[in-house]
């Protein structure tokens, strides 16, 4: 999988958990360091945060489609940052 930018937005909602700061983040880039890997039963993405001077700048996460089709929605859990939903731009899933 070939993708240029891959770009994650935070939805409010279901399981949403902040403990950076308790506010819902603006949208971030991400970096994949695998794919398509068994995330405990489920089948996901591994990665970090990219975007400069984001308050999860740096950090690492995991994240896995959120439905059963592929919709561009993933549960994303970042160490210590963020764990909930959020929309994907540019995230290819080709497992489902």
């Amino acid at each position: 999988m070939v993708v240029s930018k891959i770009t994650i937005t935070p939805i409010d909602g279901w399981g949403f958990a902040e403990n950076v700061d308790g506010q819902l983040s603006p949208s971030f880039e991400v970096e994949l360091d695998e794919t398509g890997i068994d995330l405990g039963g489920v089948v996901g993405w591994r990665g970090q945060v990219l975007s400069p001077g984001h308050k999860y700048a740096g950090m690492p996460f995991d994240m896995t489609p959120r439905h059963t089709t592929w919709t561009g929605t993933v549960v994303i859990n970042i160490r210590d940052g963020f764990s909930g939903m959020a929309d994907t731009e540019g995230l290819q899933c080709d497992w489902l």
